[in-house]
């Protein structure tokens, strides 16, 4: 007599089929980040064990006479249940290694998948061939794949323990399993091992609830980092099977009453069902988005014509921060932050976007495709991968325009957050493009903008040269008629008022210092480059100021390597050394303990470097702007022009001169030039 399925094995059925559900929505959500070499043949090991927890829940409804002699479809569909979970374990534990980017060599390969072949092949077989009743048969089976799984479990835990990292978990599994996981999997190896001893003392299956919490146990920790994509896939199933069974519940009610009419509800019926989970999942799919995570195409539009309302006179960086904010607002986000190819920096909402940005230029010579997900991380520089993890970064948008890669766009979401549809995805990639275009748009303004001020500038600088030279030419006759005098006054025998004279003198001949630097800076000149090494050219300026160097007590530190070499005017360059090394001097004489002046040259990527710090009392940050602007000084008695000199050279040569403070007190200057051919 043949037992007859009642409630309890229905109740069993629906038990199992809670993993299986659980396992197909996360594999599904995970499937975005799920990146490697083995994405292309090695399929999510999910589904494998989503069909053995399907084919569970047929086995609770077959009663149990029949698999004392089951038919060859049962017997097959047995073999698919134990394969199944034979070959997931191995395929979790090759994704593992494949997500951390690990090689894994011809004999991990042949131990981790021939093992499991061979257990496969000993579950198929042994039931056929070995001579022992069909009990005792599938005893061993049982007991040979579950014993597998269990070494298998203990293998993926001791991996995830050795890689596992301090924290909560983060969405899209950004930096790898986290001590969580390891707590899962401690508990659902132990339930595996709790599995084993039922089989062993010779039941058929499992306790439906074991067996189903040992599969809620593994999956829960991949499930968790893709939580809002999950709970958004499990909303649009649920929805679709409450659309098929109202369907089908309709179909069972009216189908009796229709009479020679069924075939035609019948037709109906099944092109309803086809309706309800066809067209219907995409309408559900936009109701979920809407509902539930409020991310509908109004929010989308309404960001994008906030991006046009970007002024780029405002600048980039004000134009960044501002949509950023938006961004991070309309899109849910935990934070956002961008990182242009000049160095600047902008960030909204709680993403740290400091050591992202400090590692990132490392990144930037790399060809890199115009979107990385975590799978993608692998592939930069270890500092880069490991500030987007401990950022907890999801997603990198290269934000381009047909004039060039602007920089990148990083993104953070919450475990809620990281639900992005397709229609999300093209709303960031709009964004991204958009705001490369206000990034241009903002960068030429800027340029204009320097341009203008640049000629205005240069305008005044010849008007004011073209004054001071008449200023120069007009006074230099008076002076110097006045100074021979003074020397012709001091000379005379017995003339008194000797010290008044020398005063005289020493003012005239500061008179005409300042008249020469004048008619100097007045003096438009060409030129006339040759190749000269700096470091032999800084080595005898140096060595002209030894003496007084030395009477200050001015420690100099001197790295000039031979080689430096580079296409200048040795003697307009000389001048401009000159002058910078006569700032320092005038600088470190207001220092009373020790004074220090470092010079140094340098070559690389086409550029020499000159490069002067002292330990004087340094630049007040308000003066730095106007540091080389005529007649603009910090000395009392300085004319304001030998800075303008030293940067009206530099620039003749094509180079640029800067200042900034140095580190741990005074000045630095830094002169940049187009290397030679002959420059290392």
């Amino acid at each position: 007599m043949t037992s007859i399925v009642g409630p309890r094995d229905v109740a069993a059925a629906l038990v199992e089929l809670v993993p299986a559900l659980v396992l197909a929505v996360g594999a599904h959500a995970s499937s975005r980040y799920f990146q490697g070499r083995a994405r292309r043949w090695l399929p999510h090991p999910a589904w494998l064990l989503v069909l053995h927890y399907v084919l569970c829940a047929t086995f609770r409804l077959v009663p149990l006479e029949v698999f004392q002699a089951p038919p060859p479809l049962l017997r097959a569909l047995q073999d698919a249940s134990i394969v199944a979970v034979v070959l997931a374990l191995p395929g979790y534990r090759h994704l593992q290694e494949a997500e951390r980017g690990a090689r894994v060599g011809r004999r991990w390969l042949a131990w981790t998948w021939g093992s499991a072949a061979a257990v496969s092949a000993f579950a198929v077989l042994f039931p056929r061939l070995a001579p022992l009743p069909g009990e005792a048969r599938a005893t061993p089976t049982k007991v040979v794949a579950y014993g597998y799984c269990l070494v298998m479990a203990v293998l993926i835990l001791a991996a995830i323990r050795r890689h596992a990292q301090p924290g909560r978990w983060r969405p899209g599994n950004v930096g790898g399993p986290s001590r969580w996981d390891v707590a899962f999997f401690v508990a659902g190896a132990a339930l595996l091992g709790a599995a084993v001893l039922p089989v062993m003392a010779g039941r058929d299956l499992p306790s439906p609830v074991l067996h189903a919490a040992i599969g809620l146990a593994f999956t829960l920790p991949t499930l968790v980092p893709v939580l809002g994509q999950a709970l958004r896939e499990l909303a649009i199933v649920v929805g679709t099977t409450a659309m098929g069974a109202a369907v089908a519940g309709a179909y069972v009610l009216f189908a009796p009453a229709a009479g020679p009419a069924r075939p035609a509800v019948r037709l109906a019926a099944a092109l309803a069902f086809v309706a309800a989970v066809v067209p219907g999942q995409t309408w559900l799919r936009g109701v979920v988005d809407r509902r539930m995570f409020a991310r509908g195409i109004r929010r989308r539009a309404a960001l994008q014509e906030f991006v046009q309302t970007l002024s780029p006179e405002d600048g980039a960086p004000a134009c960044a921060g501002r949509a950023l904010e938006r961004l991070v607002s309309s899109m849910q986000l935990r934070g956002a932050g961008l990182v242009l190819r000049d160095g600047v920096r902008v960030s909204a909402g709680a993403l740290a976007l400091g050591a992202v940005a400090d590692a990132w230029p490392a990144v930037g010579a790399l060809d890199l495709p115009p979107t990385l997900t975590p799978g993608d991380y692998r592939r930069l520089p270890d500092p880069a991968r490991r500030a987007l993890e401990e950022a907890g970064v999801l997603g990198v948008i290269a934000v381009a325009s047909p004039r060039g890669r602007r920089g990148h766009l990083f993104i953070a979401t919450t475990l809620l957050g990281n639900v992005f549809s397709e229609e999300d995805e093209h709303a960031l990639f709009a964004f991204a493009d958009q705001l490369a275009l206000v990034l241009d748009a903002a960068e030429l303004l800027a340029r204009t903008v320097a341009a203008e001020r640049a000629l205005a500038h240069a305008e005044k600088l010849a008007a004011i040269g073209e004054t001071a030279a008449r200023i120069a030419h007009e006074i230099r006759n008076p002076i110097t008629a006045a100074r021979s005098l003074a020397q012709q006054l001091a000379r005379e025998p017995g003339a008194g008022h000797a010290a008044e004279h020398a005063l005289i003198l020493e003012e005239l001949e500061r008179v005409e210092r300042q008249v020469r630097a004048l008619l100097r800076f007045a003096r438009r000149e060409d030129v006339a480059r040759q190749p000269c090494d700096l470091s032999e050219l800084v080595q005898g300026v140096l060595a002209a100021f030894r003496p007084r160097l030395d009477a200050a007590s001015i420690v100099v530190a001197l790295d000039t390597p031979p080689g430096v070499v580079a296409p200048i005017d040795r003697e307009k360059m000389r001048q401009a050394l000159v002058n910078l090394i006569e700032n320092a001097l005038d600088a470190l004489g207001e220092v009373a303990g020790p004074r220090r002046l470092r010079v140094a040259t340098a070559a690389s990527n086409g550029v020499v470097t000159v490069a002067l710090a002292d330990n004087g009392p340094g630049v007040p940050a308000d003066a730095l702007p106007r540091l080389f602007e005529p007649f603009f000084s910090l000395k009392p008695t300085g004319t304001g022009l030998g800075l303008a000199i030293v940067r009206r050279t530099v620039e003749a040569h094509g180079g640029r001169v800067r200042a900034a403070p140095a580190p741990g007190g005074g000045a630095a200057f830094s002169i940049e030039l187009p290397a030679g051919e002959g420059a290392a």
